[in-house]
């Protein structure tokens, strides 16, 4: 009974959606040392990719906002003041800018960006005119941390509610 050893492995992953985050894993066991003079080892890890431009609705926690469909796309809405969305693990150091696809028939919004809690950016977004309106903004970005960060983004207009919906964040 001989185990099967593979060495030098590589292989090629396409991804379903390209605006999708993809987890990667990977796992071994050894064979451990000859006529059994040590057992086996046993290891793995995973590494979860992002692409650029990442849809709204893909974050993995929230306070108030919700996740609609409407003309054919699905996007953030009924954010009110201080509602938040944060998506998880990204790698920012290298990026300059941040971009967000938004629409505003309602009062507008500050937009605040934090990495794990640390503010990185800042921008008013201001109303479109019309809840399906769509426009880009582009917000640049400062002191941005090391490693990997949980993404918060903020909104914030005091005594108003329905500020913005949100289609896609995109960084560069």
């Amino acid at each position: 009974n001989t185990p099967q050893v593979s060495r030098g492995v590589e292989g090629k992953i396409k991804p379903s959606s390209t605006n999708q985050s993809l987890e990667l894993s990977a796992n071994f066991t050894d064979l451990g040392a000859y006529e059994g003079k040590a057992t086996p080892l046993s290891g793995g890890t995973s590494i979860r990719l992002h692409p650029r431009t990442i849809e709204a609705e893909t974050f993995s926690s929230h306070k108030g906002p919700q996740i609609f469909d409407g003309e054919g796309l699905k996007f953030v809405g009924a954010i009110n003041h201080s509602h938040w969305i944060e998506y998880p693990g990204f790698r920012i150091k290298e990026c300059e800018k941040f971009s967000v696809r938004y629409a505003s028939g309602g009062a507008g919004a500050k937009i605040t960006i934090s990495a794990n809690g640390q503010k990185i950016a800042a921008a008013e977004i201001k109303p479109t005119g019309d809840w399906n309106k769509w426009e880009e903004m582009t917000i640049p970005l400062v002191d941005l941390p090391d490693g990997l960060v949980d993404l918060r983004l903020t909104f914030t207009n005091p005594g108003k509610q329905h500020l913005v919906n949100l289609d896609w964040i995109h960084f560069e």
